[in-house]
């Protein structure tokens, strides 16, 4: 009788120990996580960036140049007025608009931006021609703040304020035939990539 109380004794301090251990391991841990959490958290505000980025494509207008519409519906007038030929074509020199509105809750900055796998240039400063529309070159981009009268960014960087809707005019480096799939895809200077699919000779919203 006595050996057997003897043993029951020794068996008893074992899930005291367990528990023990267990606390130890539970505040360790705890521990690690809050110092990581907490060099996180001192991370991001000393880097200023903004935790989400939210921007998107709203539609496009790839018809034929003088029907180009911006973003809130408006002709664009030195667009209208340039008289192009209704050729049924999207060729090399012409331009598409891409509607485009950052919902972000600070501005944003498109560091890259093709179309179709070809890489478009931002266009700094931007100016006005009343034959050719924007005198935008080749390859290259401008963002409408504002049509009828057309009001074109002119800062060195492709900005876009917090809940800013724009227009981006792409001057076509190559012909596309009517109908065919073009992707557009842009990146922002914090690594946010947005990407849609815009079709020649078609406007439409996304």
């Amino acid at each position: 009788m006595g050996r057997e109380e003897k043993f029951s004794k020794k068996r008893a301090v074992a899930p005291i120990i367990a528990h023990l251990v267990i606390i130890a391991i539970a505040v360790v841990g705890g521990t690690i996580s809050f110092v990581f959490a907490q060099n996180i958290i001192n991370t991001e505000q000393v880097s200023g960036y903004p935790k989400v980025e939210l921007v998107k494509i709203d539609g496009f207008d790839a018809r034929e140049v003088s029907e180009l519409l911006a973003h809130d519906g408006n002709y664009m007038e030195t667009l209208r007025s340039a008289g192009f030929i209704n050729d049924f074509l999207k060729t090399r020199g012409e331009r598409i608009a891409i509607y485009v509105t950052n919902y972000s809750v600070e501005k944003i900055v498109i560091s890259e931006l093709s179309l179709a796998g070809i890489k478009y240039d931002y266009v700094n400063p931007p100016t006005l021609d009343i034959f050719n529309g924007p005198a935008i070159p080749e390859k290259s981009y401008a963002i409408l703040t504002k049509p009828a009268p057309d009001t074109l960014l002119q800062v060195s960087s492709p900005i876009i304020e917090a809940g800013q809707p724009v227009t981006l005019i792409l001057d076509l480096e190559e012909n596309y035939k009517m109908g065919r799939y073009l992707q557009i895809k842009f990146t922002t200077n914090n690594g946010m990539v947005t990407v849609g699919t815009i079709i020649a000779g078609e406007q439409k919203a996304i």
